[in-house]
This record gives C-alpha cells, sequence and structure tokens, in this order.
C-alpha cells in the first residue's frame, strides 16, 4: 500500500519502484517525480529540475533508466510539451514534443522505446473535440495524429508486442494500431450478456493477451477481458469506483 497521496502509478520496467504524481513538499508543490521502492516501502522524491517549468512525471521508459513528463510553463507557454529526465536523480530535462500553449500528456512509451504515446490539448478547439491522441518518435520531430479529435485519454496502454494501443473515452473503451489504422470500440460482455457503458483506465496484461479496466457501473471494480471484450472477470468490489490499475513486471505484479 502507498501511504502518500498520489496519483496515475506506473510500474518501473523491473517491478523494483513505483512511480506515481504526488505533492510530497506541500504547499510548495514542486515534486515532479515520487518512486516507491517496493521493497522497503520507502518514497522517495525528486524536485522540478527548472524552476520554470512545472514538471510532472510517472511514465517510465523500457530502459527504466528516464520517466515522461508533463512540463507546462505559465510564464513561457511555448516552452509546453513532454519532456524526460532521469529517474536516478531527476535531472537530465530533455524535451521531446511542442506545443504552445497547449499541453502533451505524456501516456506509455512503445514497447521499445522508441516511441511515446501522448494525448494532446489543442487550444484553439472547443471541448470535448479539443484532445486526440498522438504517437511521436523520442528524439524529437512532429506528433501523428491516430484518433479522431475527442477521442482521447489520461492512461492508455501499449501492447508488448507493439501492435495494438487501447484506450477509453467517455465510459467506452478502444482499440487502434499506433498508425492510427483499424479503431475500433472494444464491446464487453458480461456474464449476464449486458454491455456496460462506464469502463475506463485500461491497461495489458504483460503477455498481451488481456486486458485490466475499470468500470463505474453497474457494479464498480476492477475488470478483466480478453482483447475482444470476451470472459470478463471481476477482481475487486468497490462501493464508488477503483482506478488506475495495471499489470507490473513479474516481480513486483
Amino acid at each position: 500500500m502507498v501511504r502518500s497521496p498520489g496519483e496515475y502509478p506506473h510500474w518501473s520496467p523491473d517491478g523494483s519502484q513505483l512511480a506515481f504524481l504526488a505533492c510530497l513538499n506541500p504547499p510548495d508543490c514542486t515534486t515532479a517525480m515520487a518512486l516507491l521502492d517496493r521493497a522497503t516501502g520507502q518514497v522517495r522524491g525528486q524536485d522540478m529540475p527548472d524552476p520554470g517549468l512545472f514538471t510532472s512525471c510517472a511514465v517510465w521508459a523500457p530502459s527504466g533508466t528516464e520517466l515522461a513528463c508533463d512540463g507546462l510553463s505559465e510564464a513561457d507557454p511555448t516552452r509546453n510539451g513532454v519532456y524526460t529526465l532521469r529517474a536516478s536523480d531527476g535531472q537530465g530535462l530533455t524535451r521531446i514534443t511542442s506545443n504552445p500553449g497547449g499541453e502533451d500528456s505524456p501516456l506509455v512509451f512503445s514497447p521499445d522505446g522508441s516511441r511515446l504515446l501522448i494525448s494532446r490539448l489543442d487550444p484553439d478547439r472547443d471541448e470535448p473535440a479539443n484532445q486526440a491522441l498522438f504517437v511521436t518518435s523520442v528524439s524529437g520531430g512532429q506528433p501523428d495524429q491516430i484518433t479522431p479529435w475527442g477521442l482521447s485519454d489520461d492512461y492508455a496502454s501499449w501492447s508488448p508486442d507493439g501492435k495494438t494501443i487501447v484506450f477509453g473515452t467517455d465510459g467506452a473503451l478502444y482499440r487502434v494500431s499506433p498508425e492510427g489504422e483499424g479503431l475500433a470500440e472494444i464491446t464487453l460482455k458480461l456474464a449476464d450478456g449486458s454491455s456496460p457503458a462506464n469502463a475506463f483506465d485500461i491497461s495489458f496484461s504483460p503477455d498481451g493477451t488481456r486486458i485490466v479496466f475499470s468500470l463505474g457501473s453497474p457494479a464498480p471494480g476492477i475488470y478483466t477481458a480478453r482483447i475482444d471484450g470476451s470472459d470478463v472477470q471481476r477482481l475487486t468490489a468497490s462501493p464508488t469506483e477503483d482506478h488506475h490499475a495495471n499489470w507490473g513486471a513479474a516481480s513486483g505484479s
């Protein structure tokens, strides 16, 4: 159990650490990354390396040496974009994307670490059609849009074989290729034959054969299913909602 308040937990590739978003030094709240050591239960934090850039970092690179961050600057919005920094000391801030006046949020790296899935907010578009998913090279360049505006997420997942991305929008789960092809809704099939309409926070299993996700109704909790939405199985029961479940590595699952 993480006794420090936090959000958006992500296991490190080796399962030894859990990264999450948290304010470890209120009221300043300059924590760039918070890491829980699985063996000891201790939490350590690193301050934001650049005082002029708000960075919140929780998405691990497959190497386990870096974390991807949402970078925002009130003083200079041209600096907004995705950045990475070293997990060891919170330094080495490196820019990946640029979204002046908007917001790019990192979601997950490709299995080989060469690409990054991001959610992009375009301030010139009206809600709710002002966000979409993009894939960008970690070496920089122009991100490629893979979903229509209005289909986005804050907690998507990339399959271990690199061929499929899953995400959730407005209570529905979807799958799409990293090139934006084959976009389709995942129709969940409960034991009674019904299809729930409030699913979110989806993630792949380590072998890519199943997904884990949250349901808000009719029976709140965390569930698993096959990638086609069949064989739905309940893992947890909650009077409200359980969020952001994901499988870790073998040592941290």
